[in-house]
């Protein structure tokens, strides 16, 4: 008896067995073929393109979508925003959650903020990137360990207690600070970035601006430069999500908003 005969003969004598298999794996292909229609839905161009515009609406000009991405898990549609806001869509754009998705573990892990972290760890990686031309640079003293960057606005009264209390003391550590202008604090705030930027001595007239010496500044130059970085300075802010000054980033992506200690930054940066 050859095998093809021996199958045949298999076949007749358990048809329901036979049956059952191909039923299965019949189920099993139509439900390969269901999954991956759906995924290609789901990433579609103009599917992404509807969901991008109604979280535009949603968003009411308030916050720019930076991403739109299709979670299989939970079938909803993740929306990121440059400003760090995250909003969960259905597919027909009908229902939206607005806030962070959390997987049920022990403890509970914050997937949202997991990936605010990678979002972040991109864009300080094109911070880095500038030169140091286009920071108001305090250098370490001795061999540099490490930098860290900080927004600010010379305006702001924490910024000059971080200043005052923490600056010394990170450089003294073989911390590099770079700053970032970030004015928004008072209506003349770029006015008084533009001077400082303007500076024959940028850190020099950061520091006398921070400490409270606004009109021998602005006296001391009008401002007129090219003071375009400070546009980009600002973008980056908006896109991590600086919502006030000083404003600490760590090249890790951990973020300080407000006055920490050179301790506490130092901690972060060598675990």
């Amino acid at each position: 008896m050859n095998q093809n005969t021996f199958i045949q003969r298999l076949s007749l004598s358990h048809p329901h067995k036979t049956m059952n298999k191909l039923f299965c794996n019949l189920v099993s292909a139509i439900f390969v073929i269901v999954i991956l229609v759906n995924l290609a839905y789901a990433q579609d161009s103009s599917q992404i393109e509807k969901i991008r515009l109604a979280a535009e609406k949603a968003l009411a000009g308030q916050s720019q979508v930076h991403k739109v991405r299709w979670i299989n898990e939970i079938k909803l549609y993740e929306v990121q925003t440059r400003e760090g806001i995250f909003l969960y869509m259905t597919p027909d754009t009908k229902h939206f959650i607005a806030g962070s998705l959390f997987q049920n573990t022990s403890p509970p892990t914050n997937l949202s903020e997991q990936t605010k972290n990678d979002i972040r760890v991109a864009i300080v990686e094109d911070i880095a990137t500038l030169p140091n031309s286009e920071f108001i640079i305090y250098k370490a003293s001795g061999n540099e360990r490490g930098e860290i960057f900080v927004f600010t606005d010379a305006y702001c009264p924490f910024c000059k207690r971080f200043h005052e209390e923490s600056l010394n003391e990170l450089l003294d550590e073989g911390i590099t600070v770079k700053y970032l202008l970030f004015p928004v604090i008072r209506r003349s705030s770029r006015e008084l970035a533009n001077a400082i930027w303007c500076s024959d001595d940028k850190a020099d007239a950061y520091h006398r601006a921070v400490l409270g010496d606004f009109n021998d500044i602005l006296n001391d130059n009008d401002g007129r430069c090219d003071t375009s970085i400070i546009e980009t300075h600002m973008s980056f802010a908006r896109q991590i999500g600086v919502r006030g000054t000083p404003f600490i980033v760590l090249p890790n992506g951990k973020t300080f908003p407000g006055v920490v200690s050179a301790d506490q930054i130092i901690s972060e940066l060598n675990p």
